[in-house]
């Protein structure tokens, strides 16, 4: 059962009183009693002390307002969340910042690293709206999670990256459609040496995140290296 399903099970059980009883339940019992003792039980619950919202579900009412078609990445993460993510294509940045607030319940931001490469103010107005490299700075620094950010093309800037991430390799890639076909092509080489056997990749296509299989990642890298030549 995927992280989305558990909660909106949950969310659609009726809530269980401290005897077990549902709220539709407790309320039917509760129509013949007095109105006198019904404030004082009021009163009581007012004096205990509030504690406030709850992070995590916080953090899954944020991904519930996401696209469904993200849903695939919170539902992986839920299953064993990456220390080291690559991003290609970060737009708003709601979509990593969404997946990080999870993620820092379950992981401590410290041991986290957030690779990321966009366009950021080179962005152009046909593409969609993203965030400036100050602005998506700001947004790491608050999660707590260090982020090393790559701004520029993909084709002239991913080369770099890709050596420095050859030692310790990534668990967790996210390539946004706005990475053209033609630029895919170019990548396509690079990615195999920087990948783990059990990195999740995940390609996104007409607005919806797949999960691609590692040998399906490595056959279209060949395949992109011989059309390279």
């Amino acid at each position: 059962m995927g992280l989305f399903d558990f909660w909106r099970k949950k969310d659609a059980q009726p809530a269980a009183t401290a005897d077990g009883q549902s709220k539709s339940a407790s309320s039917a019992s509760d129509k013949g009693k007095a109105s006198k003792p019904a404030k004082k039980t009021a009163s009581k619950k007012s004096k205990k002390a509030d504690p406030g919202p709850d992070p995590l579900q916080l953090a899954v009412d944020k991904i519930a307002t996401r696209p469904q078609g993200e849903y695939v990445l919170y539902d992986q993460a839920a299953n064993l969340f990456p220390h080291r993510i690559l991003e290609l294509g970060i737009d708003d940045g709601e979509r990593i910042s969404t997946l990080l607030q999870f993620g820092t319940l379950v992981v401590d931001p410290a041991e986290l690293l957030y690779v990321g490469l966009d366009w950021f103010e080179d962005r152009t107005e046909q593409q969609r709206p993203g965030l400036t490299l100050s602005q998506a700075a700001k947004l790491f620094a608050k999660l707590g999670v260090k982020a090393k950010l790559q701004p520029g093309d993909p084709l002239t800037s991913f080369l770099p990256i890709a050596n420095s991430l050859t030692a310790k390799k990534v668990d967790w890639v996210m390539i946004s459609s706005e990475i053209r076909p033609k630029v895919m092509r170019q990548l396509w080489p690079l990615f195999p040496r920087i990948l783990k056997p059990e990195t999740r990749f995940f390609l996104e296509k007409n607005g919806e995140y797949k999960l691609i299989a590692p040998e399906e990642v490595e056959r279209i890298a060949k395949k992109a290296e011989d059309l390279n030549r």
